[in-house]
């Protein structure tokens, strides 16, 4: 697969830039963590932070999505096969093995964070639409699938830490154990998909472009809630 995608599987940077993307992913956890823990309206707050620091996370990677989106354009074809036709459906049939582990696990209603989700919504629409279908997608695939590859070599071990953090991310809104457990099983099988999706391709628009499909979709049935 490296061969025809013509990409290595984890850059050769140097410690110094390691440590520079795990310190903006540990400052990004632990905004995140405060915003959606503490504050009293949760998600509009973190829909103003995911706006905020938009920008900047374009920039500081600006390189990578810019090298990226050439090669899709170059490789359109062979990341269409492989990428979207191949192991997309991969993705999802791990997402939907989520909804049956949720279901076996005795999870019973809608997530905390969709509940949050669609007050977000109700409150300020275009706002709580653009972090969620752009800002969210793109943002969370660069810190919890591009930085941990940078700096996680064992491919297993990427797989279950990027979709274990991904997972508790989704659910710290309104945590408690063991009822929160279920919850946390979708959300880690979806970024278990979105992971072996980068890993393969080693494109980061791949799993950006299937998380914006999916919030977009996610979107339409909060909407159809309200």
């Amino acid at each position: 697969m490296k061969k025809i995608f013509k990409l290595p599987a984890v850059e050769d940077f140097t410690d110094y830039r390691k440590s520079i993307n795990l310190a903006i992913f540990t400052v990004y956890v632990i905004v995140s963590f405060l915003t959606l823990a503490f504050s009293p309206r949760p998600f509009e707050t973190y829909f103003i932070v995911l706006s905020i620091i938009f920008p900047f996370t374009l920039y500081f990677y600006r390189k990578v999505l810019l090298r990226d989106l050439k090669l899709l354009k170059e490789n359109w074809l062979k990341y269409l096969i492989f990428g979207f036709l191949i192991y997309t459906p991969i993705t999802i049939v791990l997402g939907l093995i989520g909804s049956v582990i949720f279901i076996l696990l005795g999870g019973t209603g809608v997530s905390p964070n969709n509940l949050a989700a669609t007050s977000a919504l109700e409150q300020s629409v275009i706002l709580g639409v653009v972090a969620m279908t752009i800002c969210a997608p793109v943002i969370e695939e660069l810190m919890f699938r591009r930085i941990l590859k940078l700096t996680i070599k064992n491919r297993v071990v990427f797989y279950f830490l990027t979709s274990l953090l991904f997972g508790l991310a989704h659910i710290i809104v309104d945590f408690s154990f063991p009822a929160s457990f279920p919850f946390i099983m979708t959300y880690f099988m979806t970024a278990l998909g979105w992971a072996f999706l980068y890993e393969r391709t080693n494109n980061i628009w791949l799993p950006i472009i299937s998380h914006m499909i999916n919030n977009i979709v996610g979107v339409v049935v909060l909407f159809s809630q309200i």
